[in-house]
Formats: structure tokens, sequence, C-alpha cells
């Protein structure tokens, strides 16, 4: 027997059952360590969120808008390329590429994501 959501949930729903998913979920092989220090950071993510989003979205967008002007002014020069090599994107990649390659780490890291937007929404209930 195949483990996977699609094997349990699509391909054989008359099938499911608690059973199943708890075969899935040892099949999975999660670091509940991990799992546990990313729920925590999200409560800290959605808690610091609410309370300080506001300043850091400004500065964020002053210090943005001023490194953009000085390199559109000739001030700084800013080597796009290495900044997307540093970010492990190539320096031909779209929006579209990007995406794509967050959402394919979202797949990998399914037990991780969850844990995370259920502490982030857990910490935005807090603050």
């Amino acid at each position: 027997m195949a483990f996977g959501f699609k094997n349990i949930f699509v391909n054989s729903y008359r099938d499911f059952s608690l059973h199943n998913i708890s075969l899935v979920i040892k099949a999975m092989r999660i670091d509940w360590f991990a799992v546990g220090a990313v729920f925590v950071g999200g409560i800290a993510a959605g808690f610091l969120f609410t309370k300080y989003f506001k300043d850091v979205a400004i500065w964020l967008l002053i210090v943005g808008a001023a490194i953009i002007l000085l390199d559109y002014a000739d001030f700084i020069v800013i080597r796009w390329d290495a900044v997307k090599t540093i970010f492990g994107t190539s320096p031909t990649a779209t929006l579209d590429v990007i995406l794509k390659m967050g959402l394919l780490w979202a797949q990998k890291n399914v037990p991780s994501v969850i844990s995370f937007v259920v502490g982030f929404t857990i910490g935005i209930k807090v603050g």
C-alpha cells in the first residue's frame, strides 16, 4: 500500500478512516520537535505582527524606496543578478518561477507550514 494524501483522500475515499490517516502520519516521519518550534515561532510572529506591522512596513517601504532611488540616480550600484543568486533564484527567474518554488517548498514541508499558519493565527488572536 503506497502512502500519500492523494492515495487516501482521492483514490480510496471508500476506505477513508482514522486508521488510514494514522498510517499516513506515521509514514511521513514528522519531526515533532521542529513542528512544535515552528508553531511557537508562528505564535510569536502573529503576536509581533499585530503589534509592530505598521511601523515595520513603513520603514521597509522608506528604506526600499531610498535604495531604489539611489540606484536609479547612480549613487549606488545594485547587482540584481547577485541579489537573485543570494536568494537562490536564477538571474532570469520571473515572479511565476519564484512563486512555484515557494509552492514546492510548502508542499514538501506541509506539517511545518500548517503548524506555522495555526500558530500565526493564534498569535494574531492573542495580540
